[in-house]
This record gives C-alpha cells, sequence and structure tokens, in this order.
C-alpha cells in the first residue's frame, strides 16, 4: 500500500514555520494564560489542513484506524480493558504509520509546535523531543460515538502539560454532534464545533473536558506535550490555610491542577451522566460506573475532604442560577 501525497514542494516545512508562532500570538496567547484554553480557526492553512484530511481518510479507506481502548480499574481494584463504542485511532509513535504519512511525520518530528507554545506563553516549560509529544488520529464513527467528562493529565506520573486538537470536518453542520465541550472550573461549559482547520489549545493538567455525542463521521487529531515541570508537589495539594473563603479558593483552583482532587465529587452527577453518554450498554458500562460510585463514597469517607467538596457544591449551585448554566 502506497504512502499519501505531500501537500507540494510548494508548501512550507513545519520545521522552519513561523506561522505556528503567528498563529498563537495575541489573543489566543492570553486566553490560554487567563483561562487555560485558546480556539483558534485556520490555524494551519488550506494546504496543510487539506494534507492532514487527506491522509486521514486513506487510512480510513483501507481500514488501518483502530478500535478505542481504554483501561482502567473496576470496583474492586481489577484492571479492565473497555472499547468506547465508534472511535476509532491510531497513533504517530509507530514508525510504519509515519512512513505512510508524511504529512503527519513532519509533524511529529518537527519542534515548531513546542517553540511556538513556549515563546508565545510564559511558563509552559514544554519539552521538545519526540519522547515528549505524543500524536493520535481519531475517527469518531457518529452513532453516538463521544467521551465522558475527564483531564487528559489526571495527575502523576503523568506529565502531559497542553493539549493540541485540531478538526478536520468541512461539512460539519449544527445537529452533527461531536462537539468538544470544555467545563473550566466553576464556570460556564464551552462548547466548540469540530469544524475544519479549528484548532482547540488547552491545559491539560487544568481543563476538565468531554466530546459531546456525535451523530455523523468526524476526523481530527489531537498533540500532547510534556511539561518539564508538571504535577510537582504543590499541583496536588491544596492549602487551605491560603485561602480565606471559597471566592479566593475557587479563583485559585481555576488554573490549578489541584482542581484534580474535587472535581468528580463536584461534578458527580455529571460525569455519571457523561459516562451514560458514553458508554450506552456496551461492555465495561456498569463496570466503568460503578467506580465512579467507589470513588465517590472513598471521598465522602475522608470527613474534610466531603465537607469541602459539599461546600464548593454549593457554592457551584449558586454561580449556575446566578449566571444560568448547567455542567
Amino acid at each position: 500500500m502506497g504512502a499519501c501525497t505531500h501537500p507540494g514542494d510548494g508548501g512550507a516545512s513545519l520545521s522552519t514555520w513561523a506561522r505556528v508562532g503567528q498563529s498563537l500570538a495575541g489573543a489566543p496567547a492570553q486566553s490560554l494564560r487567563e483561562h487555560g484554553y485558546a480556539v483558534i480557526d485556520g490555524f494551519w492553512g488550506e494546504q496543510w489542513s487539506e494534507g492532514y484530511r487527506r491522509e486521514m481518510r486513506h487510512l480510513l479507506d483501507h481500514n488501518l484506524m483502530l478500535p478505542n481502548k481504554t483501561q482502567f480499574l473496576d470496583a474492586r481494584g481489577q484492571p479492565i480493558q473497555c472499547t468506547k463504542p465508534n472511535i476509532f485511532e491510531l497513533d504517530l509513535h509507530n514508525e510504519e504509520v509515519r512512513r505512510l504519512l508524511p504529512v503527519f511525520g513532519e509533524l511529529f518530528g518537527s519542534s515548531a509546535l513546542v517553540e511556538g507554545l513556549n515563546d508565545a506563553v510564559d511558563g509552559l516549560a514544554l519539552v521538545p523531543g519526540t519522547d515528549a509529544t505524543t500524536v493520535k488520529l481519531q475517527y469518531n464513527a457518529g452513532g453516538g460515538g463521544c467521551f465522558p467528562l475527564h483531564y487528559d493529565n489526571p495527575g502523576p506520573p503523568n506529565k502531559r502539560r497542553v493539549t493540541m486538537l485540531t478538526y478536520l470536518n468541512p461539512g460539519w453542520e449544527e445537529g452533527d454532534g461531536g462537539e468538544l465541550q470544555l467545563v473550566p472550573w466553576m464556570s460556564k461549559p464551552v462548547t466548540v464545533a469540530p469544524k475544519m482547520d479549528r484548532v482547540v489549545i488547552f491545559l491539560s493538567d487544568v481543563v476538565l473536558h468531554r466530546v459531546l455525542p456525535a451523530s455523523k463521521g468526524r476526523l481530527c487529531f489531537t498533540v500532547w506535550i510534556d511539561g518539564a515541570g508538571t504535577n510537582a508537589p504543590e499541583d496536588n495539594a491544596i492549602d487551605m490555610r491560603k485561602f480565606p473563603d471559597l471566592d479566593t479558593l475557587a479563583v485559585h483552583l481555576a488554573l490549578s491542577p489541584a482542581q484534580r482532587l474535587l472535581a468528580r465529587g463536584v461534578y458527580r452527577e455529571a460525569f455519571a451522566r457523561s459516562l451514560r453518554d458514553c458508554m450506552g450498554d456496551a461492555p465495561g458500562s456498569a463496570e466503568m460506573l460503578e467506580s465512579h460510585d467507589k470513588y465517590i463514597l472513598a471521598m465522602r469517607a475522608n470527613r474534610g475532604l466531603s465537607a469541602l467538596v459539599e461546600r464548593l457544591r454549593a457554592y457551584h449551585d449558586v454561580l449556575q442560577t446566578m449566571n444560568g448554566f448547567t455542567v
């Protein structure tokens, strides 16, 4: 089977592509610093985005995408592997795959994204090199395919600092589904349509998110980049002596990975709904929900943690009522 064709001799090389930094400069960089995420339309340009889409279509036409496999611990602590319905993926760490896909292969080997992000946003400290970068291609076949609420970096020893999603769907219309829903801490959810050459960049260890059920096929790819200081001890602890009230704590947690310690309890109903949306009656669904329930019971058994979670839940309920949103 032959490899896909490259965008062409007239295209700029990613290794020297200044547009990466230009696309991130200004408002996107400010949004990433202040809110933890940024949405950028036309990030790659027509030539490169069409090249990515063409290579992904090549994979689909030759049945090379693989079913998503998810591993988790059940309520008894035993590892279980299950398949998310209608989700197919491929990882670019596979050298044979990269040989088939020269456009994606150049992206995987380029330092332009890391350099552009580090230049545009102070403090990210992203690590260059293929060992610190993962690129995953994904096809959502529709039929309700989606992902539950989660963080791309759930905690140590994971080192992911930045997630970058690129959507490749020129014909997407309202009602097709498959939108990304970001859930900033204590704030109104942000729903992002998966339109062609739209890029979403967010902090992997800070931004809770999910993918809404899709009724039609959807193409995207994700780049994850590690950070040098990700999951430091202070990122995974909350010193309540520093926060005189819930307002101060909520502001701190909005851009702190420590929110992960509390999120499943604060948003417990939303987590359960998103699991049901994702798995339906597929094998592993009951075990996932049982594991979630056990996690909540363990939180409740910790009196100090449980009291804080309940205070934050009440605080969040007030914010939802005041600002007219639901999670």
